[in-house]
């Protein structure tokens, strides 16, 4: 680098991640009308959205901003567990205009499900784990590996009834491999941590809207570690 030039001019420019900021387009959809039924609780049995999948009910939306008031979009939202851990962050300005989550620390990572996830091997599930890999390899700067996606499970299907319009959250779990230890800070994402699922969460409000929603009703869902967390996280 050429000396000549002043400190202040050869001072590297670390520049805002955008692509998990931009709008994601043909997000994966389904009609109010398909959803009623099973948005009667939260908790969403996957048998049942899966059904709608098969019989094609699902359409997609023009972009993950840019929805009908009746479209129910469906994300990923993926929990990294290892042993009785669960690693949680808080959230930058960084999440599709989602200023209520600013600052807000969350227990997963999401992302819109889009065409472009279907492909021949992800049939079985349209596309939703697939979405939630791309999106943990984007936030915790992986290499894409088949490994990770061979960690990762669709567990089960949280619907977040109080947005408007509703959503519907792909609840994936992935076992950390030990070699993860995800603490760079980032512009996108801080403060990462693993948290304990036994100790109790003395801050409940501190969490996004829906990691909210999947603390109150995550213990049917992700087995006996979430059993322990939900214990945990009564206050």
């Amino acid at each position: 680098m050429d000396p000549a030039i002043p400190a202040e001019d050869r001072t590297p420019i670390v520049a805002r991640r955008r692509r998990r900021e931009l709008a994601y387009h043909q997000a994966l959809a389904f009609d109010r009308d398909s959803t009623a039924q099973l948005c009667r609780g939260s908790v969403v049995d996957p048998s049942d959205v899966l059904r709608l999948l098969q019989a094609q009910r699902q359409h997609y939306a023009l972009s993950s901003r840019h929805r009908a008031p009746d479209d129910v979009l469906v994300w990923s939202f993926v929990l990294v567990l290892r042993s009785n851990h669960i690693l949680t962050y808080r959230h930058g300005r960084y999440r599709e205009d989602r200023d209520n989550f600013l600052q807000k620390r969350s227990i997963g990572f999401f992302c819109p499900v889009v065409h472009d996830d279907l492909t021949l091997f992800d049939q079985a599930d349209h596309g939703i784990v697939a979405s939630g890999v791309r999106a943990l390899t984007v936030d915790l700067n992986l290499a894409p590996d088949p490994h990770l996606s061979r960690e990762a499970q669709l567990k089960g299907f949280i619907c977040a009834k109080e947005d408007n319009p509703p959503n519907l959250l792909g609840i994936i779990t992935f076992q950390a491999p030990e070699w993860l230890e995800p603490f760079t800070r980032r512009l996108a994402i801080n403060d990462l941590a693993w948290h304990d699922l036994q100790v109790q969460v003395n801050h409940y409000e501190d969490f996004d809207p829906w990691s909210r929603l999947i603390l109150e009703n995550i213990a049917g869902i992700v087995g006996r570690e979430a059993r322990d967390f939900d214990a945990a996280s009564a206050y």
